[in-house]
């Protein structure tokens, strides 16, 4: 049984739920980027949605949006990094490092070379990732 120091950490790691009105408005913006082919609601929309917006669309096949429009989102984590480069997005990632909170700078390389989409781009801008063993990511 978990004590209580376990427990808090659980909490902690949940997903943050969303209202009815964010949900609402998490679609509408959905909707909007869709119809109009921009990114642009997203100066309206508060911050703490722009991840769950993300995420829906790379979900949604719509990966490109998040992709090319990185510099207009805020607050996205390691969990969008990962889904853009399943996406083959893994160039966007790599140039876009600092838009992303979190990162396991490791983890996104190894994920990026798996994929193999976005080597270049990774190839160059290498000195941006953090703690890494450069003959081991070589090797790979």
């Amino acid at each position: 049984m978990p004590g209580k120091f376990e427990q808090h950490n659980n909490l902690l790691a949940e997903e943050p739920t969303f209202n009815p009105e964010q949900l609402n408005i998490i679609d509408k913006a959905i909707a909007d980027i869709l119809k109009k082919g921009h990114v642009n609601i997203l100066k309206e929309v508060d911050n703490i949605l722009h991840k769950e917006i993300a995420l829906k669309l790379i979900e949604a096949g719509r990966d490109f949006y998040v992709a090319v429009n990185l510099y207009k989102f805020q607050d996205l984590n390691q969990e969008v990094a990962l889904k853009l480069i399943e996406a083959g997005k893994g160039y966007s990632v790599a140039e876009n490092l600092d838009k992303f909170q979190g990162l396991d700078h490791k983890e996104i390389v190894l994920k990026i070379i798996e994929e193999g989409q976005g080597v270049f781009s990774l190839v160059k801008c290498l000195d941006k990732f953090q703690g890494l063993d450069h003959k081991e990511i070589a090797l790979k």
